[in-house]
């Protein structure tokens, strides 16, 4: 079984279930944010594939992709994704990765 990409993710989350933006909940979603590490922070572009998992996956709608980069949007990311995978598997997901720097959103 081949592993499930960014674009299957967001093919189900944004294709298939038709979910709306998990930050304001006003639009549809039509984009697919990185909830609690973003590429820009996570600079190994070999190791991407770490941070494009289910975990840190938040569709979300264009007028809101900037707030997800933001420290108040990955604090509501890590509450929208503790709800549906639960806090154990998110931390674990955090855990690992090699950050230099953990943010705290408990």
């Amino acid at each position: 079984m081949r592993k499930e990409t960014w674009i299957d993710i967001g093919a189900d989350l944004i294709g298939i279930q038709h979910m709306d933006c998990q930050y304001c909940f006003a639009r549809f979603a039509t984009e697919l944010a990185h909830g609690l590490v973003y590429k820009r922070n996570y600079n190994r572009r070999s190791s991407w594939k770490k941070i494009n998992v289910r975990p840190n996956a938040m569709p979300c709608c264009p007028g809101c992709q900037k707030f997800s980069e933001t420290y108040e949007g990955r604090k509501h990311a890590w509450n929208v994704l503790c709800d549906w995978y639960g806090e154990e598997v998110v931390q674990a997901f955090l855990d690992g990765l090699d950050l230099k720097i953990k943010d705290n959103y408990g």
